[in-house]
């Protein structure tokens, strides 16, 4: 068992609020984003997001993850946002429901994506399109340096937990394969 860190974002206000917490940085991404017509399409379907993962990940390629992803993406439990630049998908993330939170499970984005900082974009639309709702934006993996940073950018909170390290994949997904 060990002490980790995670962010979420209540959703609950209206969206001119939230973006209020916004770091400047990600305000500034945001910005440039738009600057290089970056546009976002809230349901991608999965098997376009699944090549794209194969495509620029690294860590996606597990058959046993990915079939499990499948599997809760066709009980409607999960779902695929990306965004695009000159209608070629840049960057992508899966979302997976959870009550009334919003699990951003994994992410990804081509050198175009990083360049045109879509991903900030993503999120930024994904928070505006779910704002004034009773949902939580989790940020599942924000024990990593990089995403933490990025998260906290966005105005979400701290929430520490304790982890159980065996089979936590199969545990998360656990509760999503008997509905």
């Amino acid at each position: 068992c060990r002490k980790r860190t995670n962010y979420f974002l209540k959703l609950d206000k209206h969206y001119r609020h939230i973006y209020r917490d916004y770091s400047n940085e990600t305000k500034r991404c945001i910005n440039e984003a738009i600057k290089k017509d970056v546009y976002v399409k809230h349901s991608i379907p999965f098997d376009e997001a699944l090549s794209f993962f194969k495509e620029h990940s690294t860590v996606f390629q597990k058959s046993e993850m990915i079939e499990t992803l499948r599997y809760i993406y066709n009980k409607n439990k999960c779902f695929a946002v990306g965004a695009y630049v000159d209608f070629k998908l840049v960057s992508l993330i899966f979302i997976v429901l959870d009550g009334n939170r919003y699990v951003t499970f994994a992410s990804v984005s081509n050198k175009t994506g990083r360049k045109s900082f879509a991903h900030f974009y993503l999120i930024d639309k994904f928070i505006e399109n779910h704002a004034e709702s009773s949902n939580i934006l989790d940020f599942e993996n924000s024990s990593i340096n990089t995403l933490r940073k990025f998260y906290k950018g966005f105005g979400s909170v701290k929430q520490k937990f304790y982890d159980i390290t065996f089979h936590l994949f199969h545990r998360f997904f656990l509760k999503f394969l008997y509905f």
